[in-house]
C-alpha cells in the first residue's frame, strides 16, 4: 500500500509526468514498478541484521535500533571516504530519488561523467562495506 501512496504523491507533485510516449496504463505501471524498486533498494540496508560471533558461539542479537545506528554509522563513514564527486552523485540518486541524468543536471556535469562517478562510487562503497561484513564483494 505504501508503494501506491508514494506513486500517487509522485504524480501529484509532478515528479512523474506522462508524456504520451506510451499508453497511460503502461506509464502508470512503469511508475509503480520503479517506485517499488526504489523502496526495495532503500529497505535493503535497513533490513540487515547483525549477529556478532564471539569465540565461535552465537552472541545475543543486537536490538534493531542499535543495529540500524551501527549500520548507518558504517555507511556514513564509507561514503565520506569516497572522492568528492562520488558521494554527491550517490546521495542524489539514493536519498533524493533522482535519476543519474537528473543528478548530472544538479551537479552541472555531463551525463557520462555522472555515470562514471556513480559506478565508481558504488563499486568503492561495495568494497568498503564488504570489509565490514555489510555487503557482498
Amino acid at each position: 500500500m505504501d508503494v501506491l501512496h508514494d506513486v500517487y504523491v509522485k504524480i501529484l507533485a509532478g515528479r512523474a509526468r506522462f508524456h504520451g510516449r506510451s499508453s497511460l496504463r503502461t506509464w502508470l505501471f512503469g511508475v509503480i514498478r520503479l517506485t517499488a524498486l526504489s523502496q526495495r533498494r532503500k529497505s535493503r540496508l535497513a533490513s540487515l541484521l547483525f549477529v556478532p560471533i564471539e569465540n565461535g558461539l552465537q552472541a545475543r542479537p543486537i536490538p534493531r535500533e542499535e543495529n540500524d545506528r551501527h549500520c548507518s554509522d558504517l555507511v556514513r563513514t564509507a561514503i565520506e571516504s569516497l572522492s568528492p564527486k562520488q558521494p554527491e552523485i550517490l546521495k542524489l540518486v539514493f536519498y533524493h530519488d533522482l535519476t543519474v541524468e537528473e543528478a548530472a543536471g544538479v551537479q552541472r556535469v555531463s551525463l557520462g561523467t555522472a555515470r562514471q562517478h556513480y559506478a565508481r562510487g558504488k563499486r568503492h562503497l561495495r568494497r568498503l562495506l564488504a570489509r565490514e561484513g555489510i555487503a557482498q564483494p
